[in-house]
C-alpha cells in the first residue's frame, strides 16, 4: 500500500480485524471492489467509479484538498507483509478548503523584493494546486507549468535558458529534479534545496545549501544536510536569512530541536 501512497490503521473487531485506509482518490478507488452505500456494502460499478473521479476532479479544480477513505476486513491480524491494497470497500471523500495564509503572500513579496527565485516541484497531478498557485500569483495559466515529459525533450544546452521562464514543475521524478538543479548550478545559480526521501540524496547535492525538511524526513537526509527544519520550511529560511547573515551558507549545520 505504501507504493500507492495509502496509509492504514489496523483495528480489532471481536475476533476479526479491519484495516482503515486513506490516500489519494485516484489511488484508493483503483483498489476498490465494493462501496458503502446507504449503510450496506455493495459491488462498486464503473459508473460509480466514474462519478467519484469526476466529483474529485471538480473539487480539486475549485481549490479543495481531497482524500479518499475506505477499509478492508480480515479474519486474521494483517502485518506489513500483507498486500492490503486490494478488495477495499470505498467509504467516501473528505474535502478541505485549501486557503493560502496571509504569511504566504508576505513571503512571496519578500522573495520578489530580494530577487530570490522560487522553484516548486510536485510529483502529483497539478490540477489540485492550480487555484492555489493562481491566487498566490505563481502562475497565470496551466501553460506556465513545465512537466517531466516536456523537459525530456529539451536539450541540455537549451535547458537553462528555458528553465528561467518557469517557477513550477509538475509530475517530476528524482532524475528530472537532478537535471533541473544541475542545469541551474552550471549556470552559476546558487540554490537552497529541500528534501526528505531517499530519492532526494543526489538532487540535494546540487544545492548551495541542502535542507532536510519535515518531521518525517529520513535520518540519513538529516545527517547529511546542512539544515534541518521540521515545519514551515520556506518561512523559517526567510526568517534565518533576514535575521541572520544574508549568506545562507553561514547556517550550515543548523538543527531545529
Amino acid at each position: 500500500s505504501q507504493d500507492r501512497g495509502l496509509k492504514g490503521r489496523v483495528v480489532s473487531q471481536n475476533d476479526n480485524y479491519r484495516v482503515y485506509l486513506k490516500g489519494e482518490v485516484s489511488e484508493l478507488i483503483s483498489c476498490c471492489k465494493s462501496i458503502m452505500h446507504e449503510g450496506i456494502e455493495k459491488q462498486i460499478t464503473h459508473s460509480q467509479i466514474k462519478a467519484i473521479r469526476e466529483w474529485n476532479y471538480s473539487a480539486v479544480s475549485k481549490g479543495y484538498s481531497t482524500i479518499a477513505v475506505g477499509y478492508r476486513n480480515f479474519k486474521y491480524k494483517p502485518s506489513y507483509r500483507d498486500r492490503i491494497d486490494s478488495n477495499i470497500v470505498f467509504v467516501g471523500i473528505i474535502s478541505i478548503a485549501d486557503i493560502p495564509e496571509k504569511q504566504c503572500y508576505e513571503i512571496l513579496t519578500y522573495l520578489l523584493k530580494n530577487k530570490i527565485g522560487l522553484s516548486l516541484f510536485t510529483e502529483k497531478n497539478p490540477t489540485m494546486y492550480l487555484k492555489l498557485w493562481k491566487e498566490l500569483g505563481l502562475i497565470n495559466e496551466v501553460s506556465d507549468l513545465l512537466s517531466t515529459a516536456q523537459i525530456d525533450h529539451i536539450e541540455d544546452d537549451k535547458l537553462s535558458e528555458i528553465l528561467g521562464a518557469y517557477n513550477i514543475f509538475s509530475k517530476v521524478n528524482s532524475s528530472t529534479k537532478e537535471r533541473i538543479m544541475r542545469s541551474k548550478e552550471e549556470a552559476g545559480r546558487k540554490a537552497s534545496i529541500t528534501g526528505r526521501n531517499y530519492s532526494d540524496f543526489k538532487y540535494l547535492s546540487y544545492g548551495y545549501l541542502s535542507v532536510a525538511s519535515g518531521e518525517e524526513v529520513i535520518k540519513n537526509i538529516v545527517s547529511t544536510s546542512d539544515i534541518w527544519i521540521k515545519d514551515g520550511c520556506l518561512r523559517k529560511l526567510v526568517y534565518l536569512r533576514e535575521e541572520g547573515s544574508r549568506d545562507l551558507y553561514s547556517f550550515r549545520r543548523y538543527r531545529e530541536r
